[in-house]
């Protein structure tokens, strides 16, 4: 018995531990993330947030803009996809949402941050 709950607690560490989408605090992470992961983000906007967004932000890779939305939650990030419909080629992650302009530039991101492709591939 003591085996499997060891088992069991070796497996939630590791799947804490194991690769996956990371969760920010601050806009300047996730573009520290997307830089780390290959799209180079520059001319970098920071900005406050808005109802059930925490924080806000914006920066250009390859001369297209992308949007940043950080949120408290994964709730406050789905309620805010859901009110807002699809914005298109979003990207999300665990408590964020890329804006990108397009399915290229959204698969790239996805990649560089292990997010998810949403919207209109």
């Amino acid at each position: 018995m003591k085996q499997i709950a060891a088992t069991a607690a070796l497996a939630v560490f590791l799947g804490a531990c194991s690769g996956g989408p990371e969760t920010f605090k601050e806009v300047d992470q996730l573009v520290a993330a997307l830089q780390d992961g290959g799209v180079e983000c520059t001319n970098v906007h920071t900005g406050g947030g808005a109802q059930l967004v925490k924080e806000s932000g914006s920066c250009a890779a390859a001369g297209q803009a992308l949007s940043l939305f950080l949120f408290s939650s994964e709730k406050d990030r789905d309620d805010w996809l859901q009110v807002g419909g699809s914005f298109g080629s979003e990207v999300v992650g665990p408590n964020w949402v890329v804006i990108a302009p397009d399915g290229a530039a959204a698969k790239e991101v996805a990649e560089a941050l292990d997010g998810e492709v949403g919207g209109d591939e």
